[in-house]
């Protein structure tokens, strides 16, 4: 199981402003500031930073669970919102399995953002 993911960025104001945009229908908010700057839910250890330097390439691709499709539209509507660039969905994608929902963005470094619900509804 994965504990947690930092990204790189030159632009850590403007990803921080992003991604507390886009994260916060999922409940995430910025639970620690400076370097790296974490994301988290209340109550769970921090586990999403992003840190100041150079961006990888290529850009990372890299997804948030969503308990319900509701979530996903709401987060993918955010990211948008936000200054997100919509890539595709949200849909279902049955080429993964028959019920997973999922809709990707590309973040403002161009990293594809995708949140997905592996439920049925």
């Amino acid at each position: 199981m994965i504990d947690h993911i930092e990204l790189t960025t030159r632009r850590l104001a403007v990803m921080t402003a992003f991604y507390a945009e886009a994260l916060a229908p999922l409940g995430y908010r910025v639970v620690t500031t400076g370097r790296p700057v974490g994301f988290g839910v209340e109550g769970k250890p921090s586990c999403f930073f992003l840190e100041l330097g150079d961006a990888p390439l290529p850009p990372i691709h890299h997804s948030f669970h969503c308990s319900t499709r509701g979530l996903v539209d709401a987060a993918c509507a955010a990211a948008v919102a936000a200054g997100g660039t919509d890539a595709w969905g949200p849909k279902l994608a049955p080429s993964v399995h028959s019920s997973y929902y999922c809709g990707q963005m590309r973040d403002p470094d161009g990293h594809l953002l995708e949140f997905s619900c592996h439920n049925s509804e």
